[in-house]
C-alpha cells in the first residue's frame, strides 16, 4: 500500500520566525529531473554524451578535469579546465 496516496504532504513550518518548506519536495524535484540522465549514463556510458550534444554540454567534469569553463572560471579552477568533446 502507498504511504501516501494523494502524494507527499507539502509540509511547512514556521522556526523562529522563518517559513521553512519540507526538503523533500526539492529533492524529489531534482531526482525527477536529473533521473532520466542518470539512467541513460548508467546504460550507455559516455556514449550517451556522444547521441546527444545538449547532454554533452551539461557535463560538468570528467577524468579529473573541469570540463565546463563557465564552472572553471567561477571557482577559479581554469588550469584544470579541459573542454569536453564527443569527437
Amino acid at each position: 500500500a502507498d504511504l501516501f496516496p494523494t502524494g507527499i504532504p507539502n509540509v511547512t513550518a514556521i522556526i523562529k520566525g522563518k517559513l521553512v518548506y519540507d526538503p523533500r519536495t526539492a529533492t524529489i524535484a531534482l531526482t525527477d529531473a536529473t533521473l532520466p540522465y542518470t539512467l541513460r549514463l548508467a546504460d550507455a556510458g559516455l556514449a550517451a554524451l556522444h547521441d546527444d550534444p545538449g547532454f554533452a554540454r551539461g557535463l560538468n567534469t570528467h577524468a579529473g578535469h573541469i570540463t565546463h569553463v563557465s564552472v572553471a572560471r567561477d571557482l577559479d579552477l581554469m588550469e584544470h579546465y579541459r573542454a569536453y568533446t564527443t569527437d
